[in-house]
């Protein structure tokens, strides 16, 4: 293959855009791999600017010549110096010379070469730069190369660098088994006073580790969690956790001690869109216990089919004093708005019988029963239904007895 000189190269790339100039010097490189000429051309380049010295850069990614990205670590541009440091880890084969020119580079480059050695998984020259990178440079840019590392030498280093380290997602997909260990042991040996704000420094790798370990994950936050709160990374999860791990998470939040208050606060919108992964027992259970905030289990019941409703809501007042059973014909109560028409009828017929002793509502009673018109209350004018308006009603005012005798006064008069 022909190689073009460094100004007919130049002038061959002026007209083409970026994506285009790259194609060409990679294509360009891979041709002429092993030519005079092509090293000839790439020596030029990379004695020129920073322009031309990353011409060269491609061109020695493509023909893999490992002395022109030696040359590029100590180029006078910095712009040069960190593109070499990128393509170094994946590209440069030579151990010895890494090595040995690590100590003259900058701090930046020198990091940055650290970072493209751990993306790489060179574990060899990764465990072959730790103790010098250890000794010379600390902690913090020790802890770059622990993602490359075999298993053994994080579970020995890990609580060593812990404190500078921040690649806790790349670590975790890598060796999840001793991060999982290492966090476990971390949160078992500390005070209970210190929990909460450890849960917090590791909610990174914890919420990470849901992908892989959900179940190990919140029997951690079951046992070592404070008692009366979830971890923020819990609820950032709870979509994930309740598709696989229902039964765990179920048992979490209807842990002794916890209240509608504590659950009412768990329920985000992540949560009740997956409310179809607990088992129908599991719902019964939940809707049970947030009895207690009659508005917290009309969110509950919005977010599940229409035909569950009515159970649910049976089930949630079942054997409960009358003090403690909601008013669904209210106005202002939400439960009109969540259940069906005939549920929401029926429900509050039932709780009008428990809080009247027995009585039926005003609408469903008999005309024996009524008050007479000079003490009758004016009803009040039902709202309007529109773009913007509330749809909620009074489900009193639907019951079929009482729509029956409006029709049949209405005929004879």
């Amino acid at each position: 293959m022909q190689v073009p000189s460094r100004e007919a190269l130049l002038s061959e790339l002026d007209p083409l855009g970026y994506g285009a100039r790259l194609a060409r010097v990679a294509r360009l490189g891979r041709d002429g791999r092993g030519s005079p000429a092509l090293t000839q051309l790439m020596a030029r380049l990379l004695s020129g600017d920073a322009y031309e010295a990353n011409l060269a850069l491609e061109l020695a990614r493509g023909a893999r010549d490992e002395s022109v990205l030696l040359r590029g670590l100590t180029h006078p541009s910095s712009l040069v110096r960190a593109r070499t440091a990128a393509l170094a880890g994946s590209h440069l084969q030579d151990d010895a010379a890494l090595e040995r020119l690590l100590p003259e580079l900058s701090p930046f480059v020198r990091r940055r070469l650290l970072k493209d050695v751990a993306q790489a998984r060179r574990s060899a020259l990764a465990a072959r730069l730790l103790p010098l990178v250890l000794s010379r440079h600390g902690a913090a840019e020790a802890a770059l190369l622990l993602p490359a590392l075999d298993a053994d030498t994080v579970r020995r280093l890990l609580p060593q660098l812990e404190h500078t380290f921040r690649a806790w997602r790349t670590l975790v997909r890598r060796h999840p088994d001793e991060v999982l260990a290492f966090i476990g042991s971390r949160l078992t040996h500390a005070p209970e006073r210190e929990r909460r704000a450890l849960f917090a420094a590791y909610r990174v790798a914890l919420s990470e580790l849901t992908l892989s370990h959900g179940e190990a994950v919140l029997l951690l936050v079951r046992d070592l969690a404070p008692p009366q709160e979830l971890p923020l990374f819990v609820r950032d999860t709870l979509p994930r956790l309740t598709r696989r791990h229902p039964e765990q998470l179920f048992a979490l939040l209807t842990r002794p001690g916890w209240s509608a208050a504590h659950i009412a606060r768990e329920l985000t919108a992540g949560l009740l869109h997956e409310l179809r992964f607990f088992s129908h027992a599991q719902r019964l259970g939940l809707a049970r216990l947030l009895a207690e905030s009659p508005s917290d289990l009309a969110r509950f019941l919005e977010a599940l089919p229409p035909s569950q409703r009515a159970g649910l809501f049976a089930h949630a007042f079942e054997g409960a004093p009358p003090a403690s059973c909601p008013r669904p014909c209210s106005r202002s109560s939400p439960m009109s708005c969540g259940m069906p028409r005939p549920c929401a009828s029926s429900a509050c017929a039932r709780c009008r019988r428990i809080r009247t002793g027995g009585s039926p509502c005003r609408p469903c009673a008999p005309s024996s029963t009524r008050a007479s018109p000079s003490r009758r209350r004016p009803s009040p004018a039902r709202p309007r239904t529109g773009p913007g308006r509330s749809r909620c009603w009074c489900p009193a005012r639907a019951c079929p007895a009482g729509a029956s005798r409006r029709r049949s006064r209405t005929s004879r008069g």
